[in-house]
Formats: C-alpha cells, sequence, structure tokens
C-alpha cells in the first residue's frame, strides 16, 4: 500500500537582492526602505491526519500614498483562512470515505472570504482596485483519495505531477494569458493604470452568456467559481506531486531544478541553495516570496 510523505514544505521569503531592487526602483529614500518592505502572504497548510494539501498568495494590495503597504495584511488574512476552510471541508469526504468534491469545497473557502470582505467593508462597487479593493486570493489545493489525485486551482498558484525525473503535468496558470495579451494602448498607461485596469477588466470577469473572459480570484465573488479549474490524475510509487506559489513559476523551466525536485535527496536546504543562485541573476523573476510542498510515493 502506498504511502505519502510530506519531503518538505516551506516559505521563501522575498530575497534582499529582490527587496533592495524593488526599493531603488520605487525611489524610496534608503533610511525608510524596511518601511515599505513586501508584507508576508502566502499561506500553506497540511492536514495531520489525511493527505490533504493547500496553498494560497494572498493578493497585494498595492502601496498608499505615504509609500507603506497594508498591515497587518487583509490579503495574508484571507490567505489563511482559505487554506484552513479547503482543509477542514475535505476531511469531512475522507471521514464519510467519499471522494471529495472539489468545487464544493471552494465554494466553502470563497464564502469565507466574501464574509471577511463584507466584515470589513469591502466590494467592488466601493474598490479603486489599487489600495482599496477587495481581499483577494490565488490558491492550489489537493487530495489524494485511493491513489488518485484530486487536484483544484485558481489564479496562478499551480501543481506539477513528476514521474521518473520528468514533469508529466502542470496546471494551467491563469494569469499568464491575460498579461501576455493586453490591448496594444495599454502600453502607454503607467504601471498603476495597467493594474487598475487589469483588476476591475479581467478578474472574475464573464461574458453576457456566462462564459469566462479573464483570470480568476478568490475574493468572494460568485464569478470566482467560475475559473476554479479541477481534475484528477493517478499515481505510481516513486512520484512526486509539487504544489506552489507563482514564485517558484520559473523555476520549472530549467532542466537542474526538476532534476533536483525528483532526486531523493531534495531537501528545503538544497532547494534554497538554488534559489538563491538564481534570485542573484534574475531577482525579478526568481527573488519573490514563494511557497512550495512537495509529496512523495513510497
Amino acid at each position: 500500500m502506498e504511502r505519502f510523505l510530506v519531503e518538505y514544505a516551506f516559505t521563501d521569503l522575498a530575497s534582499i537582492p529582490f527587496l533592495k531592487k524593488e526599493t531603488h526602483t520605487l525611489g524610496i529614500d534608503e533610511g525608510r526602505w524596511k518601511e515599505c518592505l513586501h508584507p508576508k502572504e502566502d499561506y500553506y497548510k497540511i492536514s495531520s491526519r489525511y493527505p490533504i494539501y493547500a496553498i494560497a498568495d494572498g493578493v497585494t494590495l498595492e502601496k498608499n500614498n505615504q509609500g507603506i503597504y497594508p498591515d497587518p495584511s487583509g490579503a495574508a488574512e484571507v490567505a489563511g483562512l482559505f487554506c484552513a476552510t479547503v482543509v477542514y471541508s475535505l476531511k469531512k469526504y475522507y471521514d464519510k470515505e467519499q471522494p471529495p468534491d472539489m468545487k464544493k469545497v471552494f465554494y466553502d473557502a470563497n464564502h469565507v472570504i466574501a464574509e471577511y470582505n463584507k466584515n470589513h467593508d469591502r466590494s467592488f462597487a466601493t474598490s479603486n482596485f489599487w489600495d482599496n479593493d477587495l481581499y483577494a486570493t490565488c490558491a492550489v489545493y489537493a487530495c489524494i483519495y485511493n491513489n488518485v489525485v484530486y487536484w483544484a486551482s485558481i489564479g496562478d498558484c499551480l501543481i506539477s505531477h513528476l514521474r521518473k525525473g520528468v514533469c508529466v503535468f502542470t496546471s494551467p496558470n491563469q494569469m499568464r494569458p491575460i498579461v501576455n495579451s493586453l490591448p496594444d494602448e495599454w502600453a502607454s498607461y503607467s504601471k498603476q493604470e495597467v493594474k487598475k485596469l487589469i483588476r476591475s477588466t479581467y478578474r472574475n470577469s464573464l461574458d453576457e452568456q456566462g462564459v469566462i473572459t479573464g483570470y480568476g480570484s478568490a475574493t468572494g465573488e460568485n464569478n470566482a467559481e467560475h475559473y476554479l479549474q479541477s481534475d484528477t490524475f493517478s499515481l505510481t510509487t516513486g512520484d512526486k506531486v509539487i504544489l506552489y506559489s507563482d514564485g517558484f513559476e520559473a523555476y520549472f523551466t530549467h532542466h537542474e531544478w526538476i532534476s533536483l525536485l525528483a532526486s531523493d535527496h531534495c531537501t528545503q536546504g538544497s532547494i534554497s541553495t538554488m534559489t538563491k543562485h538564481y534570485e542573484a541573476i534574475d531577482p525579478d523573476t526568481y527573488g519573490r516570496e514563494k511557497t512550495i510542498i512537495s509529496i512523495k510515493v513510497t
């Protein structure tokens, strides 16, 4: 009978090279750079009883007029609430010895976020899509039932399946097509205006027929349910299942990264060694906050 071993699970905070570059880019006085640090907004949770795993990446609200991020971060709060609700909801299916309904689990977690936003007077109608916006999170979660992975994701958190040293599956990143196909006229807009337009135009958007036209984010809005991606894949001994937030996505384009994750000797320490190497080369691409969970079938 297969066992599912969590090899490692951790959040890697934004690297110092990334933070220094961001501070310089924003023109912030060096003496105040610590005030302007990006708040920690990744969260993960693993069931202590069942093979249930969740990662959420809270969507950062932008700096206020004083150049400071929200603290405490409502995005971090909803990321934690999302993961806790997912794990709690999935446990019920194991207790009843039933395969999970991943869409129902998302409904439960998204509803908790809706209540959080309501209690904090956040709504689409009152949003400026910048520093006063709906608290939201991207997420990926999975469980293993009868040697089958049931997974679901929204936004740009991902899951990959490794077999015999090869990445045989990675879930889609919903943000990638949007960012790569923005209207040409937006090229002349400021970074702030583009971010606002992406959120107001594409986030959880549907056309008149109810077809998705943008990207998904767990904001508590009902439309978010249309953006949930979910599926299954079977496991065999030696396989690995990797859940991760988007900060790790670029690493998966490198063969040496896949080889490291697939090896029997991959640890948090060996991952940190490799991430530091890439962070020094390109802080913007590799140095952001990121979370990863690795499960090995033994």
